[in-house]
């Protein structure tokens, strides 16, 4: 059976064979692709084949993090196919058609080319393409030529490879091109024709795309798409960038200058004074478009809607282009202010319908575009106002811009914008303010219009935000800061009156299809109606009306006595009529032409009876109405509604009324957010509820699309007799039901977890669960969703059908029921006419087809129901059983446990007791584990207390020795509870399994918390079951664990009890995050055994310092080590260990507790020692105080930090007699408080700990803002990583995010990718896979490899070294290559194609000293005797070994003498360096001691002979000159004054290898030598000194200037120097001592013609031979340099 990616393979192979086929199936792709112009040919076809009317595609993390859109769960998504590592992969992308919105989602945008627009487009086509042309159609149509003929030009080579097969192969290379150029050049036309807008069907025919006819292969279309993509998009991209920075110009000058100038003629028709402009405009005005503009006078505006009280207010003056005093930026939308809604369309378009812009591709997008979606308000090509302004005045641009303020022109904008949402809602405000002149009631009417509701709203300056309205008012919410202006109804009345006084609130369009009733009366017509009704009211009801709405007075109501039919009677004031209702349906009208006559005909002569009065005629008009259309919801059915809905009160159910399936009430609500919909207000049986809903036919994808949210849907179908019955009920839970099984990656996967609200799936590995390894992973909803349903269908394969069956298939808009007429590879067409005419009929997609095909299922009986699968609820939670016999068991079984979140420990005394209640507290914790790995499930709050009282089996060794008195019973009990691995793990862990007490750990977390740790990456490492994790303060919570436990039970329990932690079992030396952890903490394990480690074996050390180097290498540079560890770590005799991390970290303190502090919770009497150290940021060559031992005044032999610092000491110093003799120990002091004392030292740990700096951008920009991520342990440090197609770079604890062009990211991608296969390949070698595992790698690699440098060039490239050198293994990548002089490739490494490493061998023993010698300097990189005995297989015996390699190894006379094993070195080690020195003492070792007579003897031969001084040339910048020589020279060229001497020195750093001129710039710029003669002002002589001695090139910053080489003569203190201005002139400098005799000046013109030779061949730049003057042509230095210059400034002017 193939798999997904191969069936989608096949179909991007079919698709595009029949592309060509018919010009049709060509023009309806290139429709299809003029959308996503942005996508490459591959995705664009790949979406053509799936869905041909996809509009703007994302993937989900776009929609969800980007757009804050959902996507609804089970939507399908678009498979793109993803060839950029070597070998297709699928990436998924949606259409916005799959998506729902929320509160503040985004739209996709469009661009529209209009009319008005033509003439920008055309001069920037003009000067982009150097076309010109009236018609704008005609300039497309010569620009696609004149892009065809050039692609052509540039990839003719790769167009004429794909020939083979097509029916290009007829012609000639002349006729391929003219063929190629053809098709080409119609397609693109089509493309930009048809995105523009210009309907190019009536541009073309049949007969213009004969040429794509030739391309009948699938290689063939992939070429000529491909063109098409790349041609058309560039024209497309410039087109939208002029459209909209035009767009945006006029936005801007409309809403800021027209607006203006409209206030200003308002205020002089009111007759108000103008405003005086500002005369001094804020200085942090950036950018203003009219700095002058005035500010409205108090009688203009109605209020600045940050004040309270806006009675006519001055709206502050704009601090910039928009309202907010930031310039328009183009990665936001382009809505520009006058649009207006869709017709019909009350709330803002959504613009589904649309052509949108699309992503540049699956994972190979370009970034600046918007990651994967094309959309344009995320296109940085663009260029935005403020980078235009920044052009115009750059000192303007760097200002700070002013805090968003909610400016006139925006408010009146969203008033012409939007109205109130409704259709004809600004007629009816229109219409309102012209007939009613109560401002008050006006604000009501207002407010009763716009309703509850809400929209997203554009801002002027480009910037997005959200409007709100409700009986309150409006409220403005600006993005991204969220701040918000509420106006009220009163404050929006105002600016309504301004705007329609000024005639701006209708737009001409608008204005044309407005009817305004006729002219307003006068207020004292209006007022005697209004009395006149109020008197009818008061003596008929003894109330006041209602004059709220002036269109809908309530005069009369009452019931018909027969029928109990309600009456109601309305005066309408506004359109001068009486309306008469009978229930919902007008029965009467009585229409006039003026208000006077209205009142005098009726208001003057109400009558009650007389309104009331219903005669048989209106009756029966009356039934007829109500037979055409029933009540919304009758009594009846409402009663029905409100018992399913108290029967299923969690569900969201949907009433079938009228042909709709209905919501009401909060149902209403919750759908309109899930799924979008209006939301209406309506009067039913339920009293007024808000009321939405969706057509009856389109149930089966409506109800989808909730379940997929989380939602339990009940549909209730009507019944003829006008009941329901249950036409679907769909339960959460079945959505993917909790233990079901899915298969990933060829693994089986338990269903653990279903988090809607994430949409995400936990899922846990079923082999390793069987293993007791419970291992979890989180993973997308939607995905695991579709896997469950490929298992499901596999499980139950469609039925087959053929031409002629008759079906039915529900597809998302619609049902199609019909005969079978056609079943092809691809489209399936449906017969849909009455017989079933084949001219009538549906033609969709096959999958489509399959995937609505309404399937028939046999009835079951209810005994085979009862042996199928079933699930259920029990205690809360879905449950799959085999059976009904097995559901009937569980229901009556005990309810399930809530597994807890992480331990939280309390008791001070955990873990204390005594050996036998420590042993019963250890099993009940191991029979709780066990059984909850065969439950799969996580521990209760209960079960997690149990588990904690687990401390190990450090003081238990008895329960393990079957001989002890009194344990017989435990030692059964643990030999058969345990596996054979497991009680080995526990037997030996008796020696070193000992847990810390809550009261160090207290102490511990008090000092780290003083010196500034809050929250980070937490490390545990031989953590136990978690003790520091459970005591974690409450000011650390938001830290993320990591613990490392070696013991298998332990580690278990451990996880179970910190659940949310990430915890490794497995020993220590198997993980390796360096820089990764901002603290280490815990009590490692101590003795004097060592751990195998490959980095660390060199070192040798035992088990508690081997902890502490690797976790100094762990923690991130900064970070904090404290451990708990034996006292022989700060006081072994050796001091190598302190050494080692001494030059990694600076010890902040140590505290020395007293023996006892272990003994209630590990059953020992331990001295310990609790450490606190800091990383530094690099390793440094010192050796503190520390690092030795010191003396007490006792004698005692202690490190000397706690003799400087007593008060460190928990105790008394003393000794006690042990097995071994006589050993150190802390007395506990009577009467002393352990946490008292600890409190107390805490205090003097001193220490300054620094979070993370992350680099926070302007967040005024948003596209700019670089992402930070906690970094992914697997991501090696200071390296690159990609992460949701975006490039990451890991420093130490965080990866930030890299903005690249999609260049510069494809380049990266795809060198991490083979960084990746390297890595895996390197790991199988190590490991030892098998040739068949080894050799695929290998294939994937030359397959990544081929493909990137084919597109990139290669690895060793410059473009991809300024990249990619930042990277850890860049180098690595590099030695893939095997280049030759000419940095060519010469062939590929071995790796390619061999095994480069050997698996490592660990060599136990050995035969001779020689081979003991081998091992011994490849493992440990020393003479190691002890490990060498131990090889030969005689530990301790070292006579042989030093008999027989005398004179290959030899021992260090200044070593300690008493110690055998101390100071061997390798020859080569001891017999080099200086030698001089290692002889005389050697000499004085041998008088006393005749062993080293071999030391001298060869020390004599080695000695070397005394060279002249003549002899010696050395280049400045070797490391084997002595400062104190520099910095003779030094002061004696540049004449150092002598007060400045002792400030100006030369110093050597043997770690680093680095020279530093200390004092550089102490003499200023007033030294003519250092800044003249010798140097520049710019870098001075020492600065030039500096760089010459670090072997660096010396560039002059800011001039451009360079010193290409500088040498120094040392015997002659002489020097010659050639520099380069920024002009690009060079020059030749040189120093002779004033003694120099010619042959030395003919001496140095020649080294000065070898220096100059050498620079010219790093350059790369051929020497010409006359440029090279003959060694003896010139005698004279001067002359020398003369001729340098000449052929470096001029070389033409060389001849011969």
């Amino acid at each position: 059976m193939p798999s997904k990616t191969e069936e989608y393979l096949a179909l991007a192979q079919r698709t595009a064979n029949g592309l060509t086929r018919y010009w049709e199936s060509w023009t309806d792709y290139l429709t299809t692709a003029s959308r996503l112009y942005k996508y490459p040919f591959a995705d664009q076809l790949m979406i053509y084949a799936q869905r041909p009317d996809a509009t703007a595609c994302a993937d989900y993390d776009i929609w969800n993090n980007r757009m804050n859109r959902y996507v609804r769960r089970g939507s399908k998504g678009i498979a793109l196919l993803d060839e950029s590592s070597g070998y297709p992969r699928l990436h998924y992308v949606f259409d916005v058609s799959d998506t729902g919105v929320r509160r503040n989602s985004r739209d996709p945008e469009v661009w529209q080319l209009n009319d008005d627009l033509f003439q920008p487009v055309s001069e920037m086509l003009a000067q982009e393409y150097g076309i010109h042309h009236e018609r704008l159609s005609q300039q497309i149509a010569d620009i696609a030529g004149k892009l065809a003929e050039s692609y052509w030009d540039n990839n003719s080579t790769d167009i004429l490879a794909i020939v083979d097969g097509s029916f290009l192969m007829d012609y000639d290379d002349a006729g391929q091109e003219l063929q190629f150029k053809s098709a080409a050049a119609i397609s693109i036309m089509y493309t930009i024709l048809e995105r523009c807008g210009f309907e190019p069907e009536g541009y073309f025919d049949r007969d213009d795309f004969q040429a794509i006819y030739d391309f009948s292969t699938p290689d063939a279309v992939y070429a000529l798409g491909t063109a098409v993509s790349d041609c058309s998009r560039d024209v497309l991209r410039n087109i939208e960038r002029t459209v909209k920075t035009t767009i945006r110009r006029r936005n801007v000058e409309r809403s800021q200058h027209e607006y203006e100038e409209q206030e200003r003629d308002l205020l002089d028709h009111r007759g108000l004074p103008a405003p005086e402009p500002d005369p001094q405009p804020a200085e942090d005005s950036v950018g203003q478009v009219r700095q002058d503009a005035p500010e409205l006078s108090e009688a203009a505006s109605p209020g600045a809607v940050q004040l309270d009280a806006p009675e006519r207010n001055a709206i502050p003056a704009s601090d910039g282009a928009g309202a907010d005093g930031r310039e328009p930026d183009a990665a936001d939308d382009d809505r520009t202010a006058e649009a207006e809604p869709s017709p019909g369309q009350g709330e803002e378009p959504d613009e589904l319908g649309e052509a949108h812009e699309q992503p540049a591709g699956a994972n190979r997008g370009n970034h600046s575009d918007g990651a994967d979606l094309q959309l344009s308000f995320l296109d940085a090509a663009i260029p935005t106002e403020a980078e235009q302004i920044k052009n115009i005045n750059r000192a303007e641009s760097e200002k700070s811009s002013s805090a968003f303020v909610l400016s006139q022109a925006e408010i009146e904008n969203e008033l012409r914008k939007h109205g109130s949402g409704f259709t004809g809602g600004k007629q009816r405000i229109m219409a309102l303010y012209q007939t009613q002149p109560d401002r008050k009631l006006r604000a009501k009417a207002l407010a009763k219009e716009y309703g509850i509701g809400g929209h997203s709203h554009d801002y002027l300056d480009g910037s997005r935000g959200f409007v709100n309205h409700d009986g309150r008012g409006m409220e403005f919410d600006h993005y991204p800061e969220h701040k918000k202006f509420t106006l009220s109804w009163t404050q929006v009345e105002k600016y309504i009156d301004l705007m329609i006084q000024s005639d701006r609130y209708l737009t001409d369009k608008e204005k044309e299809h407005y009817t305004p009733p006729v002219s307003a009366e006068p207020d004292a017509t209006l007022t005697h109606a209004k009395n006149l009704i109020r008197e009818f009211c008061q003596e008929e009801y003894d109330s006041e009306p209602d004059f709220s709405d002036l269109s809908k007075i309530g005069v009369a109501y009452t019931n018909a006595t027969d029928e109990n039919i309600p009456i109601q009677v309305n005066v309408d004031l506004v359109g001068y009529r009486v309306e008469r209702y009978l229930g919902e349906v007008l029965i009467d009208e009585r229409q006039y032409e003026s208000l006077e006559d209205l009142t005098e005909t009726e208001l003057e002569a109400l009558d009650f009876s007389e309104l009331v009065s219903v005669t048989d005629e209106e009756l029966e008009h009356y039934h007829s109405k109500a037979e055409e259309r029933p009540a919304l919801l009758p009594l009846d059915a409402a009663a029905e509604y409100n018992a399913l809905k108290e029967q299923h009160p969690d569900a969201l159910v949907g009433f079938e009324q009228n042909g709709q399936f209905e919501f009401y009430g909060e149902d209403a609500r919750k759908v309109c957010e899930l799924v979008g919909g209006k939301l209406l207000e309506k009067e039913t049986e339920l009293g007024t509820v808000p009321v939405t809903g969706f057509p009856t036919d389109q149930w089966a994808y409506r109800a989808k699309q909730l379940w997929q949210c989380g939602e339990n849907v009940y549909l209730a179908g009507l019944n003829e007799d006008g009941t329901h019955h249950q036409t679907k009920y769909l339960r959460r839970e079945d959505y993917l039901p909790l233990g079901t099984t899915v298969h990933m990656e060829g693994r089986a996967f338990r269903v653990d977890n279903v988090n809607f609200d994430k949409g995400s799936v936990t899922l846990q590995d079923v082999a390793l669960a069987e293993m007791r390894m419970p291992v979890f992973r989180e993973e997308p909803l939607a995905l695991v969703r579709e896997l469950y349903e490929e298992q499901d269908m596999m499980g139950h394969p469609l039925p087959d059908y053929k031409v002629g069956d008759n079906v039915i298939v529900d597809l998302p808009t619609r049902t199609i029921e019909g005969k079978i007429g056609y079943v092809g590879e691809t489209d399936v067409r449906i017969d849909t006419g009455a017989h079933g005419q084949s001219w009538d009929n549906e033609v969709i997609n096959k999958r489509q087809f399959e995937g609505g095909l309404r399937q028939v299922e046999p009835e079951l009986s209810d005994e085979e129901l009862d042996e199928l699968p079933i699930s259920a609820v029990i205690d809360g939670e879905v449950q799959t059983f085999p059976d009904a016999a097995a559901l009937d068991e569980a229901r009556n079984a005990e309810p399930a446990l809530e597994p807890a979140g992480n331990f939280r420990i309390t008791d001070d005394h955990l873990g204390e007791g005594g050996a036998k209640q420590k042993y019963a507290r250890n099993i009940e914790a191991i029979r709780t584990l066990f059984k909850l790995e065969e439950e799969h499930r996580g521990a209760t709050a209960e079960e997690q207390q149990v588990l904690s009282q687990y401390v190990g089996w450090g003081g238990l060794a008895d329960a393990f020795d079957p001989n002890k008195d009194g344990w017989a019973k435990e030692y059964t009990e643990l030999k058969g509870l345990l596996s054979e691995d497991e009680y080995a793990a526990a037997r030996s862990s008796t020696l070193n399994a000992h847990y810390t007490s809550p009261t160090v750990i207290h102490a511990i977390y008090d000092a780290v918390e003083k010196i500034g740790f809050r929250s980070g990456n937490i490390l545990e490492p031989s953590m136990g079951v978690g003790n520091f994790f459970g005591m974690l303060p409450d000011t650390m919570q938001g830290s993320r664990l990591y613990g490392v436990e070696l013991d298998s039970i332990t580690g278990r329990i451990a996880q179970k009890l910190y659940p949310q932690a990430d915890i490794t079992v497995a020993g220590f030396e198997t993980t390796d995050r360096r820089d990764f952890y901002d603290l280490a903490v815990g009590n490692v394990p101590f003795g004097n055994y060592k751990v195998a480690d490959k980095a660390y074996n060199k070192f040798g050390f035992s088990i508690h310092n081997y902890f502490f180097a690797k976790a100094i290498d762990q923690v991130r540079p900064g970070g904090i080590v404290a451990f708990v560890t034996s006292r022989y770590t700060m006081d072994s005799k050796d001091s190598t260990a302190r050494k080692h991390i001494a030059e990694r970290a600076d010890l902040l303190g140590a505290i020395r507790l007293p023996n006892n502090a272990f003994r209630a919770n590990a059953g020992t009497d331990v001295v310990s020692d609790i450490i606190f150290l800091q990383k530094r940021d690099r390793p440094a060559d010192i050796e503190p105080a520390w690092a030795q031992l010191g003396k007490t005044e006792d004698g005692f032999a202690i490190n000397s930090y706690f003799v400087e610092h007593p008060e460190m000491v928990l105790g008394e110093l003393t000794t006690e007699s042990t097995q071994y003799g006589h050993d150190l120990t802390v007395a506990p002091i009577e009467g002393a408080v352990l946490s008292e004392q600890l409190a107390e030292a805490v205090q003097h740990i001193e220490g300054h700990y620094a979070e993370v700096e992350v680099e926070t951008p302007d967040i005024a920009d948003a596209e700019a803002e670089r992402k930070t991520l906690p970094a992914d342990p697997d991501v090696k440090n200071f390296s690159y990583a990609v992460v949701d197609g975006e490039v990451y770079y890991r420093e130490n604890s965080i990866m930030t995010q890299i903005e690249l062009s999609d260049t510069a990211k494809a380049r990266v991608t795809g060198m991490v990718e083979l960084r990746q296969i390297v890595n895996e390949l390197i790991e199988q070698q190590l490991d030892d896979y098998p040739d068949s595992a080894v050799q695929e790698t290998q294939a994937r690699l030359n397959a990544a490899y081929d493909a990137f440098t084919a597109k990139h060039g290669l690895i060793n490239d410059r473009r991809n070294a300024r990249l990619f050198e930042q990277d850890s293994s860049y180098y690595l990548l590099c030695s893939l290559e095997n280049l030759d002089e000419n940095k060519q490739l010469k062939s590929k490494a071995d790796m390619f194609t061999k095994r480069t490493i050997r698996p490592e061998r660990t060599i136990t023993s050995v035969d001779t000293p020689s081979e003991a010698l081998a091992v011994s300097m490849g493992e440990h990189g020393r003479v190691d005797l002890p490990y060498m005995a131990e090889l030969l297989g005689t530990p301790g015996e070292y006579e042989r070994i030093t008999t027989e390699l005398s004179g290959v190894i030899f021992k260090d006379p200044s070593a300690d003498p008493t110690d055998p094993e101390a100071g061997w070195q390798m020859a080569d080690e001891y017999l080099s360096g200086d030698v001089r020195t290692k002889l005389r003492i050697a000499q004085l070792a041998a008088e006393t001691n005749p062993e080293f007579k071999v030391n001298v003897t060869a020390l004599e031969k080695a000695q070397p002979k005394e060279l002249e001084a003549s002899e010696i040339d050395v280049r400045l910048g070797a490391t084997w000159i002595a400062p104190e020589i520099i910095q003779k020279f030094m002061q004696e060229t540049f004449q150092v004054p002598y007060y400045l001497r002792h400030d100006v020195n030369v110093r050597f750093s043997p770690y680093t290898a680095e020279w530093r001129v200390q004092g550089k710039s102490a003499l200023g710029h007033g030294d003519i030598m250092s800044t003249e003669t010798y140097g520049t002002h710019r870098a001075n002589a020492y600065k030039i000194l500096e760089d010459t001695l670090n072997l660096k090139d010396v560039r002059m910053e800011g001039i451009g200037g360079r010193v290409w080489f500088c040498y120094f003569w040392e015997e002659h203190d002489s020097m010659v120097q050639l520099t380069e201005d920024c002009s690009g002139k060079f020059t030749v400098a040189y120093v002779l001592d004033s003694d120099v005799t010619p042959e030395v000046r003919k001496a140095a013109a020649q080294h000065a013609q070898q220096q100059l030779a050498e620079c010219m061949q790093e350059w790369d730049v051929p020497l010409m031979k006359s440029a090279i003057p003959e060694k003896d042509k010139y005698e004279y230095l001067d002359e020398a340099a003369s001729h340098l210059m000449q052929v470096l400034n001029d070389p033409e002017s060389i001849t011969g």
